[in-house]
């Protein structure tokens, strides 16, 4: 298992507390509000009830701050296009070796939505 493998894994144990009682976590993309990748890391989560916008705490790799946003998974309009992931008018943009699982996310919800 490689590290962004250990860090994804980690990352939605931390998340599995932030999500609603009887959701559990089935994808995660690690992104970033702004293009340069130099604003706050978000882990966009995916339950079959929700897509979740989860903070990161400032100085975490791993440790996740609280929930951003919650949107229904009927309702969650979400795009990928070049480097941004789309949720509805939120932008966020993929980590480096990120890309791939913000795109088995937006498959994932859409095959739910």
């Amino acid at each position: 298992m490689g590290l962004l493998d250990r860090r994804r894994k980690k990352v939605a144990e931390n998340a599995a507390s932030l999500v609603e009682d009887g959701e559990s976590v089935e994808r995660v993309a690690i992104v970033n509000e702004k293009a340069n990748l130099k604003g706050r890391n978000y882990a966009v989560v995916a339950t079959d009830e929700a897509v979740y916008a989860i903070r990161f705490t400032t100085f975490g790799i791993s440790k996740l701050d609280g929930v951003e946003s919650r949107t229904p998974i009927a309702e969650a309009a979400l795009e990928r296009q070049d480097h941004v992931l789309r949720i509805g008018e939120a932008a966020y943009f993929p980590l480096l070796g990120a890309k791939g699982d913000a795109d088995e996310l937006v498959e994932f919800v859409a095959a739910r939505a």
